[in-house]
C-alpha cells in the first residue's frame, strides 16, 4: 500500500519567493508528464539535460496556441534562470536553446523553432517526426552526408551524444555543404568535445 509522508520539507520564504525541499518519490510523481502529454520517452528521468525538461514543461503550456512571444529578460525569469547567467542572448542560444531544441527534435513528439528580434524571442511549436503516424521517408543525399559527417566528428572530436545532436541541428539548419565549407580546416585539431562545440559557434558568429 501507500504510506503518507511529509512531502514538503524545510519551508522558508522571503518577500518574493517560497523555498522548500520535496520528498523524492512525490517529486518523481509530479514530474511524470506522460499522463498529461504524449511523449516518446519518460522525460522526467531520461532527458540528457535538466534544461530540456525545464524548457519542455514551460513551452508545453503554449502548445494549443502554436507558439509564444517572450521578452528575453522575462523568458529567463519564467525559466528560473539568473539574469546574469549568460552574457546576452547569443550565449543563451548557444548554451541553452540550441541544445534543448536538438534534444527535443530527437526524442520528443513536439519541438520548436525560434527567432530573435528587438529583444523578443518568437517561438513556434511543431510536431516532430517522432510523433505517431508520421510517414517514413527515405533519406536525402544531404541527410546521408550529414550522418556520415556526424559519425566522423563523434570519433575524431570526441563528441558525446548531446554534442552530436547540437552539430546535427546546425547541419540541418545551414545545410551540409554550407556548414562544411565554413568548418573545413578552420578549427584546431586538438579541440575536443565541448571545446570543439564552442569553437564552432565562435566561428559561425564571425560569418
Amino acid at each position: 500500500g501507500y504510506k503518507a509522508v511529509p512531502f514538503i520539507l524545510e519551508p522558508s520564504w522571503n518577500k518574493k519567493n517560497i523555498f522548500f525541499k520535496m520528498d523524492k518519490a512525490v517529486m518523481q510523481h509530479l514530474l511524470n508528464m506522460s499522463q498529461y502529454y504524449s511523449i516518446k520517452k519518460d522525460l522526467s528521468f531520461n532527458t540528457s539535460t535538466n534544461n530540456t525538461l525545464r524548457f519542455l514543461m514551460w513551452i508545453v503550456k503554449f502548445n494549443k496556441l502554436g507558439g509564444i512571444v517572450k521578452d528575453y529578460t522575462q523568458l529567463l525569469k519564467e525559466l528560473f534562470i539568473p539574469l546574469n547567467k549568460y552574457e546576452g542572448h547569443y550565449r543563451f542560444e548557444r548554451d541553452f536553446l540550441v541544445r534543448v531544441k536538438a534534444d527535443l527534435d530527437n526524442f520528443n513528439d513536439i519541438s520548436f523553432n525560434y527567432s530573435y528580434k528587438e529583444g523578443n524571442y518568437h517561438f513556434v511549436i511543431y510536431n516532430t517526426q517522432n510523433a505517431v503516424g508520421v510517414d517514413e521517408k527515405f533519406p536525402t543525399l544531404d541527410q546521408l552526408q550529414i550522418e556520415r559527417a556526424l559519425k566522423y566528428l563523434k570519433k575524431q572530436r570526441g563528441l558525446d551524444d548531446q554534442q552530436v545532436r547540437v552539430m546535427k541541428k546546425l547541419y540541418e539548419v545551414k545545410g551540409y555543404k554550407e556548414l562544411s565549407k565554413h568548418l573545413k580546416r578552420k578549427i584546431e585539431i586538438n579541440l575536443k568535445g565541448e571545446g570543439y562545440i564552442k569553437a564552432v559557434f565562435a566561428l559561425l558568429e564571425q560569418i
